[in-house]
């Protein structure tokens, strides 16, 4: 009896010291993870990352770019139009509204009025703006829409629709650079 318990102790020994090594060998099979990619993921942004998992919080939305004060050096409402005069500016802020990341609030000092003309406008991707239609609040009876483009140098160009309803439209650009 003495033999068969004694068996029986190393036998139970043996089949523990067998499944804990079963565990060791399953636990050290399995694959670390990766760690997951930290970086933009917003696609209206400049520096969004496709391969990002988690938000680092650092997304440059698209509007960022046109955010600013500008020269209005040039283009038809500055030199055929009369609408503005050399040296008239812009500014152009980010909507307060936060969940609206793409809209931009443009504020044009247009002396020959000596007053701004404002607008809100949409940034549609990473270098272009679109204006919808709004009233031109200089002349109320006119319906201004347009759009715009900025390069990486942050020069930009407006090409605005001014319709006075009365069928004659007139196309106006600007030309501007940041300050």
């Amino acid at each position: 009896m003495k033999t068969t318990a004694r068996n029986f102790a190393s036998s139970l020994r043996f089949g523990l010291l067998i499944l804990f090594g079963l565990i060791l060998s399953i636990s050290s099979c399995k694959k670390d993870e990766p760690e997951p990619i930290s970086g933009c993921t917003n696609p209206k942004s400049d520096n969004y990352n496709p391969q990002a998992e988690i938000d680092s919080g650092d997304c440059i939305p698209w509007r960022e770019k046109f955010v600013g004060a500008y020269d209005l050096s040039g283009g038809t409402c500055i030199t055929n139009f009369s609408l503005s005069t050399a040296g008239d500016f812009m500014e152009i802020e980010p909507s307060t509204n936060a969940t609206l990341e793409d809209k931009i609030l443009i504020s044009i000092y247009m002396s020959v009025y000596n007053s701004y003309w404002n607008a809100t406008a949409k940034v549609t991707d990473k270098y272009t703006l679109e204006i919808p239609e709004q009233s031109f609040d200089q002349a109320p009876s006119f319906i201004v829409s347009g759009e715009g483009t900025i390069d990486q140098d942050g020069n930009l160009e407006l090409e605005l629709l001014f319709d006075n309803q009365n069928g004659t439209l007139y196309t106006c650009s600007y030309e501007a650079s940041i300050l």
